[in-house]
């Protein structure tokens, strides 16, 4: 599947879960954020059948980038001093192993 359109199916999940998860558990530590938002997603997309492991990828990469872009623009509280690492494409992403 095209990269851009796995990453707009899970872009409306994703975002939700970080949000929600930021909302309960904001303490904790980043780690443990993204393995709830990660398991979050995953369990809501098995619905439908198994994830292949360059879903699970995606899926990650488009986590970090959200969280990111959130930290960036304030929405959580936090200041970050540079802009995040947003994946160009698809061979980036998997080249992240």
């Amino acid at each position: 599947m095209n990269f851009f359109l796995l990453a707009m199916q899970f872009l409306p999940y994703a975002l939700q879960a970080v949000v929600a998860v930021e909302g309960v558990i904001g303490s904790q530590s980043g780690t443990t954020k993204k393995a709830v938002v990660m398991s979050a997603v995953l369990a809501a997309n098995q619905v439908a059948g198994t994830v292949p492991e360059s879903h699970v990828k995606v899926v990650s990469a488009l986590i970090d980038t959200l969280v990111g872009g959130l930290n960036a623009a304030g929405v959580f509280g936090k200041t970050v001093t540079t802009a995040p690492e947003i994946p160009v494409g698809r061979q980036e992403i998997l080249a992240a192993k």
